[in-house]
């Protein structure tokens, strides 16, 4: 749970709690089943020569590369939600905690600090902040990465659909 002032406990807000809100009004709105994929007990997919293989082959691997597509998509918006949450927390809490330490210093009579020198010092005094954005900095490179899985099953998916497309057009042409 994210707390931005020092002992202070709240119940009432979280990135997560938002998250899950979110996920339940939208599975309630959509009415549509959501993805339910074990990735780690598939087969890792061979990167044959596509243009040698069977039609049957291509089929299976458009059903494949077509299914994983869209489960990847799905994936990417899920986790953009969960940065964006964690993000806006962040970003929020961090604002809070630097005025709070900026009045602080102000009334101490201490020079006004730089920007980054106050984030540090707010990163040092709410470590909660620092796990948060420790969090943060998980979710972008969890997204990054899920971005770029996406994008080869989309290329896979391209290139099969290629071949199909091919031998379509040489077998009109016969």
């Amino acid at each position: 749970m994210v707390n931005y002032k020092e002992g202070e406990q709240s119940e009432k807000w979280t990135p997560m709690k938002a998250l899950g809100n979110v996920r339940r009004q939208l599975a309630s709105d959509l009415q549509v089943s959501s993805f339910d994929y074990d990735l780690d007990k598939l087969p890792k997919i061979p990167l044959e020569d596509f243009a040698s293989s069977s039609n049957d082959r291509l089929e299976s691997y458009l059903a494949m590369f077509g299914g994983y597509t869209s489960y990847y998509e799905a994936e990417v918006a899920k986790r953009e939600s969960t940065l964006f949450a964690l993000q806006a927390a962040y970003d929020d809490g961090t604002a809070r905690a630097m005025n709070r330490i900026a009045k602080a210093r102000e009334e101490e009579g201490k020079k006004k600090p730089t920007r980054e020198e106050l984030k540090g010092e707010v990163l040092e005094s709410y470590p909660q902040l620092w796990e948060l954005r420790k969090d943060v900095i998980e979710n972008e490179a969890a997204v990054i990465e899920t971005r770029g899985t996406l994008k080869a099953y989309d290329k896979a998916y391209a290139a099969v659909s290629r071949v199909v497309g091919l031998r379509t057009m040489g077998d009109r042409q016969r």
